[in-house]
């Protein structure tokens, strides 16, 4: 305080050529001089409040985040206008704020708050867009990607903002407890209360990028240790699963990423999978378990699809076991081309119950579809809450 600090309390900092911002608990202080003298800007001169946790510039604009709002000056700082709730903020208790253009990401301790129109207005982004806690520490921003610091995780997102993908200890974080973050180039660090961690933001497989509709699905099964791909680096999300790769979906779905069924034995119980077969145990485990009693006269046809309509009764009997059965399907089942005779009507109706599927889109549920490697990560994902 000695040299203009409003208080010895410094929390954030930002500098451009020789001006200095320090966001302090008392005011934030600006230096022309490189820091060797400060004079201190407080609620006097427009801030919402005294207690400053960042700042951020952008030539002559400069965003500080208040206990009160985000505070905006035009002027270098010699005068603010704030910003609250009443502009969209998700609270006023600003910790965090990050500016890329006319884009402003504001970290508040209700949601990430991000406008377009350089702080104008706001729409609030919460845990119903992905983000892993709507207490949120601190943001970064490069291009399109956004990373929001929460919590409950560092939550990624691949579009500006609008929705999030979270990533937890289950990802390799240090702790879910993030309080910053800072990315360069595929580069990300989080500073967690577990220590800082570090990752590239190059998606696991190469035929599945961020922006892909599944892709934050596909990255949780991967995470969750469901599937390693299908080789050579890729996940082939676009390509029919089988019911020889059902079965190790499914088997992992019921006992975890690290179960290894028992050995196949003297044989398989059907006629077509031998003993040798790459899935052998996990065809016959599924159909100990009462998953399955295959498709027919002994066979269990493990090349043969897996439409949408066998799938949502291998799921839930997967779920809630062999012996479940869903409740009568009623009047209806909510899908355009599912008729309440259907044959597993009732099943297909519980699965959208319980908010694993939406049908195909148009208010259909395509029941003889196969299902694609990208369908089967989601069902999984929302199956077993997979994290």
């Amino acid at each position: 305080t000695a040299n203009g600090l409003g208080h010895n309390n410094v929390i954030g900092v930002y500098a451009s050529g020789s001006t200095v911002y320090a966001a302090t608990a008392a005011g934030l202080s600006i230096s022309i001089n490189g820091g060797a003298s400060f004079i201190n800007k407080t609620t006097a001169n427009g801030l919402g409040g005294n207690y400053v946790q960042g700042v951020y510039v952008s030539g002559s604009n400069v965003y500080a985040a208040t206990n009160g709002g985000l505070s905006i000056s035009t002027d270098g700082g010699a005068s603010f206008i704030n910003k609250t709730t009443a502009n969209g903020l998700g609270s006023n208790l600003v910790r965090g704020v990050y500016v890329s253009g006319s884009n402003v990401y504001v970290a508040t301790t209700a949601g990430l708050s991000v406008s377009t129109d350089g702080g104008a207005s706001f729409a609030n982004r919460t845990s119903a867009n992905g983000l892993g806690s709507n207490s949120v520490y601190g943001v970064y921003a490069s291009g399109s990607n956004v990373y929001a610091a929460t919590a409950e995780g560092l939550s990624i997102s691949t579009d500006g903002g609008a929705s999030f993908a979270n990533q937890t200890t289950a990802n390799g974080l240090g702790s879910n407890e993030v309080r910053g973050v800072y990315a360069s180039g595929s580069k990300v660090y989080a500073a967690t209360l577990g220590g800082l961690s570090y990752a590239s933001t190059d998606p696991t497989f190469a035929d599945v990028p961020f922006d892909y509709w599944a892709g934050s699905y596909i990255e949780r099964l991967y995470a969750a240790g469901i599937t390693g791909g299908c080789g050579g680096g890729n996940y082939c999300p676009e390509t029919i699963v089988n019911r020889a790769q059902m079965a190790v979906f499914l088997e992992r779905g019921i006992h975890g990423s690290s179960y290894v069924p028992p050995a196949v034995g003297a044989g398989t119980g059907f006629g077509d999978v031998a003993t040798d077969y790459w899935s052998a145990a996990w065809i016959k485990q599924l159909a100990t378990d009462n998953i399955t009693s295959g498709c027919g006269s002994g066979n269990y046809c493990p090349e043969g699809a897996v439409n949408r309509a066998q799938m949502a009764v291998f799921l839930l009997k997967s779920k809630y076991g062999s012996s479940y059965a869903p409740p009568a399907v009623g009047a209806g089942t909510g899908f355009g081309d599912v008729a309440t005779d259907y044959w597993s009507a009732a099943w297909i109706k519980q699965l959208s119950a319980e908010g694993i599927t939406g049908g195909c889109g148009g208010g259909n549920y395509c029941p003889e579809t196969p299902v694609t490697r990208a369908q089967m990560a989601v069902f999984l994902v929302r199956t077993f809450s997979l994290p």
